[in-house]
C-alpha cells in the first residue's frame, strides 16, 4: 500500500529509479527519458530534475526489498545500514510535511533503531506514538 497519496504521474517510478542507478546522474536520465520521448503531457517540455527524483525516491520507499537488491546487483557500495540511513532521509524529505506519514512509515519498516537520524528533525517515535490525536489515525 502506498503511503503517498498523490495523482499519478505518467512517468514510471521503477523505470526512473533504475535508470538512475544504472546511468549515475538524474540529468543523464531526464536526457534518456527525453530521447524515448517520454515528456510532460501537459507542458509538452522534458520532465524536470526534480521530478525524476521524487519518483525515484517514492518508489524506493515503497519497494525498499526490491530497491535494495537492485543496488546489490548493480554493484553499489552501501551496507544494509548505509541503505537505510539513506531511505530515511529521503523519507524525511518526501513526508516532511506529515509527520503522521512518517512515523507510520519509520514503524512499518522497523526503523526504530535510526532514531538519532530524524529525531532532530521530527522528535521521537515514542513522543509520537504518546500524542492521543495520531491514536485516532488508522495505520496500515
Amino acid at each position: 500500500m502506498s503511503i503517498i497519496q498523490r495523482n499519478p504521474s505518467k512517468l514510471d517510478a521503477e523505470e526512473c529509479f533504475k535508470l538512475w542507478v544504472e546511468l549515475g546522474t538524474l540529468k543523464k536520465v531526464v536526457m534518456e527519458l527525453t530521447r524515448r520521448g517520454q515528456i510532460n503531457k501537459i507542458t509538452g517540455k522534458p520532465y524536470g530534475i526534480m521530478t525524476v527524483s521524487n519518483r525515484a525516491h517514492r518508489w524506493v520507499l515503497e519497494n525498499s526489498e526490491e530497491a535494495r537488491s537492485y543496488y546489490i546487483e548493480a554493484g553499489t557500495i552501501m551496507n544494509e545500514e548505509q541503505f537505510d540511513r539513506w531511505m530515511i532521509t529521503k523519507a524525511m524529505t518526501s513526508y516532511h510535511k506529515s509527520p503522521n506519514r512518517f512515523f507510520r512509515w519509520i514503524e512499518m519498516m522497523d526503523f526504530e533503531k535510526y532514531e538519532y537520524v530524524y529525531e532532530k528533525r521530527f522528535g521521537t517515535l515514542e513522543r509520537w506514538r504518546s500524542n492521543p490525536k495520531n491514536e485516532e489515525r488508522p495505520r496500515y
